[in-house]
């Protein structure tokens, strides 16, 4: 998976490592239901690995690093079809 290389390439040490990778694979599960096409999860999951990277610095805790995460993803991911409309 590419998201998953992406975390491994950065350089953290061995600890912080297996915290960010937590991280993603928990974010992961709270946005595995969003996504049906495999093009739109493995978009997702590549942005989702670049907000865990955003936050990783800040924190040292799995469960906090999720939670950022998810924050920053949702602040900063686009869906594929734009901003809704208005009704």
């Amino acid at each position: 998976m590419k998201a998953r290389s992406m975390l491994e390439g950065a350089t953290y040490d061995p600890e912080t490592l297996k915290v960010v990778c937590q991280a993603l694979d928990d974010a992961r599960a709270g946005i595995a239901e969003m996504y049906y096409y495999p093009a739109e999860v493995e978009h997702a999951r590549l942005h989702l690995a670049k907000s865990v990277l955003a936050v990783a610095p800040l924190l040292t805790d799995a469960q906090a690093n999720k939670n950022a995460a998810l924050q920053h993803f949702a602040l900063n991911h686009r869906e594929r079809s734009g901003p809704a409309e208005p009704l």
